[in-house]
């Protein structure tokens, strides 16, 4: 196992993350990502090879507002300590961070050629293959643990479940509103939530124990199950799961709720992340300019997504069709036409579609008729922005 030092920089220098590069690392247009930049090796490193620590704000996890700036920026990492968040890493200042905020995720796992893991709380990247000079240095998307030369600290590793660290996004945030913890799926924090209403379940099932009289106490044909069953008043319509409080039943309906975007394709579990959808894509907060056309983003992520209409690289293939894609979740959608698979279930009718966008336009024209483009003059409505622009050339 080789270790990778950093060149020594003074905190809080300007471009002090690309004046960290070890030798033989360099920054530069990434080919993984055009339009971004990326990590870039001058010579050749081994296998087993470490680079880091990841240098960077700590962020406070029980402060919502400071999460959610942090990963705006995508260069968030977050650490799990025996499967909770412990804390986050923040690398998005240049002057506190380092180099190697600019390495990109590989675009499939043959791709990559590190892996990030986790020691004593902080990111490291350690090389699974030797990498030649001349390579872009990409780490695996998922997270998973370093395989170390001791297999006693592996299997160590494993058994406590000690934790794995990756990339944190903007819209896993969901902070439970009965405490300070946080979580990164509605379903997380639904356990977190179904875990708290049995431990009240249990307090008042031991209560009604002792104030039941001891023959009562001592009948068989009082059980558990009975004496729970009679607390969960409150039943779900959708699931007809039953809760012990109303306040329970109205957080588990939440799972069931989306909130859609009426101006794209959309859909988030909280009103919360929709207005913040709304106000960086569509209500013109945009920062991230486009250097060949006049297109702007009110994140980083959407203006690399966008650099690859400019690049004409098509590096997604259909194991179906063998058809050629730029982006990974357009060949998604393309796949589902070989696979037969339609996940997005209209909730007024029998009828299902294969990508967002159908569905949407669908509940739009034949249910809600809430349509996002309206004519200012005959006050006719349309899905597309498109639409309503060959209505108003052809009409009026």
């Amino acid at each position: 196992m080789i270790i990778v030092v950093d060149t020594l920089v003074k905190w809080n220098t300007e471009d002090r993350a690309r004046r960290t590069c070890p030798a033989g690392i360099t920054i530069g247009p990434s080919h993984a990502f055009p339009g971004g930049l990326g990590v870039w090796t001058e010579k050749d490193f081994e296998k087993d090879s470490i680079f880091g620590p990841l240098e960077g704000d700590l962020v406070d996890i029980k402060n919502l507002t400071q999460l959610t700036l942090a990963v705006q920026e995508g260069y968030a990492w977050q650490i799990y300590t025996d499967g909770e968040l412990s804390h986050c890493i923040d690398g998005s200042d240049e002057k506190k961070s380092n180099w190697l905020r600019y390495v990109k995720f590989a675009r499939s796992k043959e791709e990559s050629n590190v892996i990030a893991f986790e020691q004593l709380g902080k990111v490291y990247h350690g090389t699974t293959k030797p990498i030649v000079s001349g390579t872009e240095i990409l780490v695996a998307e998922e997270p998973q643990f370093y395989a170390t030369p001791s297999k006693k600290r592996k299997e160590s590793r494993k058994s406590t479940g000690e934790i794995i660290c990756t990339k944190l996004h903007i819209d896993d945030i969901i902070p439970c509103d009965e405490c300070a913890k946080v979580f990164f799926s509605g379903r997380a924090l639904f356990r977190h939530l179904e875990s708290k209403q049995a431990e009240t379940l249990c307090e008042k099932l031991h209560e009604r124990k002792l104030r039941a009289p001891a023959d009562e106490a001592a009948s068989p044909s009082v059980s558990q199950d009975v004496l729970l069953q009679d607390e969960k008043h409150f039943m779900c319509k959708t699931c007809k799961k039953g809760f012990a409080s109303k306040k329970h039943l109205r957080v588990h309906e939440l799972t069931h709720q989306t909130y859609p975007c009426k101006q794209c394709d959309k859909e988030f579990s909280q009103s919360g992340f929709l207005k913040r959808h709304v106000h960086l894509v569509h209500e013109k907060h945009l920062k991230y300019a486009c250097s060949l056309c006049d297109a702007k983003f009110g994140q980083a992520w959407y203006l690399k997504r966008h650099m690859t209409k400019h690049s004409g690289v098509r590096t997604h293939n259909c194991p179906h069709c063998g058809k050629k894609f730029k982006r990974a979740d357009v060949l998604k959608i393309h796949e589902r036409t070989h696979t037969g698979e339609q996940p997005y279930k209209c909730k007024y009718c029998l009828m299902s579609f294969r990508n967002r966008t159908s569905h949407l336009e669908h509940t739009q024209r034949k249910h809600t008729h809430d349509f996002p483009h309206i004519c200012s003059k005959c006050k006719k409505g349309y899905c597309q922005k498109r639409d309503l622009a060959k209505h108003e050339k052809k009409c009026h």
